[in-house]
């Protein structure tokens, strides 16, 4: 029953619960296994998966789940996904241990202030503001299980369960019409409710009891594909396999202009890689960057390809400008001033810069 599992070759220990024979034995075992395991980085990308959520007199909202990509700390800002609920910190602990903070790879149990326990389900995701999006289309890597009596087909509608949240989703496979058990393949799924879901998540599909297949994430925002184009599963194999420095081009020649914190959520790495890679493209002209003030969190990337395509000519390029400034600006008023391969340029107003670049400078 466990040659084809995760769980193939484990060593195995006899106990009871009733008599606690053997019990010493697969503690033992338990904290070998632990301390084999590698432990998880922080990415500074804190999100934990609630699966419970509960109230306590004289303390308030408390949530559990599993912490991921990285820490939380007592007193830090917080938010809840989808509802887009805030709230801060007031208290932290794991196996009934208070902490300060709670690391990536822990379970844990969050005390929330400024927030109602009916403002929270299970299914949501706690983390820090700012970052964290939904999506309702994936691109992924598909296993079907080789247990299971059963095919999947294109255009099928089924269950997802990614975390702790569960949805419909639509299953579009782009290799062939249908997968037989064992067989991995590439597909697109489209859910019925928005997920807040990141590159490299695992998901379960399931129809009725019956778990039918797994896979990863590949990509959180794709374009609709055509079945059985090349260019497109050349891609998919590039993303699920490819350096962070093809990843950081990939992302940016497809969705570029990005900003730091998209990029990098894309590129799902840590703040370390992510500034070596980004040195390396610069140094190696492979990508434009374009900052506001000159800070590295505003800073904007693009790759130098269709920089050059989109303004042949252009001293600097008015079209990307607009991207940028819109981004920057987010409904502000006021100067926004930007940097064009090391030059300065101060646009005092958008909407005129719009309508007329020349006086606008």
């Amino acid at each position: 029953m466990l040659e084809t599992s995760s769980l193939n070759g484990s060593p195995i220990a006899r106990c009871s619960a009733v008599t606690q024979d053997g019990l010493s034995t697969l503690v033992d075992l338990l904290v070998t296994a632990t301390d084999e395991l590698t432990p998880q980085t922080d990415a500074g990308k804190p999100r934990l998966w609630i699966d419970r959520s509960f109230s306590i007199s004289g303390f308030g909202s408390v949530v559990t789940g599993t912490l991921t990509g990285g820490s939380l700390q007592i007193g830090q800002e917080i938010q809840i996904i989808p509802t887009m609920q805030s709230g801060r910190i007031r208290g932290l602990q794991t196996h009934n241990t208070e902490l300060q903070i709670a690391l990536p790879g822990s379970r844990v149990a969050v005390n929330i202030s400024g927030l109602s326990r009916d403002d929270i389900n299970r299914g949501n995701i706690l983390t820090t503001p700012g970052w964290l999006k939904t999506t309702k289309v994936l691109d992924v890597s598909i296993r079907i299980a080789e247990s299971t009596a059963r095919t999947l087909k294109h255009n099928t509608l089924i269950n997802f369960y990614s975390g702790t949240a569960e949805t419909t989703a639509r299953i579009r496979l782009l290799e062939s019409e249908v997968l037989f058990p064992g067989e991995i393949g590439w597909a697109q799924l489209r859910l019925e409710n928005p997920l807040p879901l990141m590159v490299r998540d695992l998901f379960i599909l399931r129809s009725g009891d019956t778990t039918l297949a797994g896979g990863t994430i590949i990509d959180t925002n794709p374009k609709r594909h055509r079945k059985s184009d090349q260019s497109v599963l050349r891609r998919l194999h590039l993303i699920a396999t490819g350096s962070p420095r093809e990843l950081a081009l990939v992302h940016l020649k497809e969705h570029g202009p990005l900003d730091y914190t998209d990029l990098r959520t894309l590129m799902d790495c840590t703040g370390d890689t992510f500034l070596t890679v980004i040195q390396d493209l610069t140094h190696s002209q492979a990508i434009v960057t374009v900052s506001d003030d000159n800070t590295t969190q505003e800073t904007c990337y693009i790759d130098a390809e269709t920089w050059e395509k989109r303004n042949p000519t252009e001293e600097y390029p008015a079209n990307i400008a607009e991207v940028i400034i819109a981004k920057h600006r987010n409904g502000r008023t006021g100067s926004v001033k930007l940097y064009f391969q090391d030059k300065f340029v101060k646009f005092e107003n958008l909407a005129v810069y719009q309508q007329n670049p020349v006086t606008a400078r």
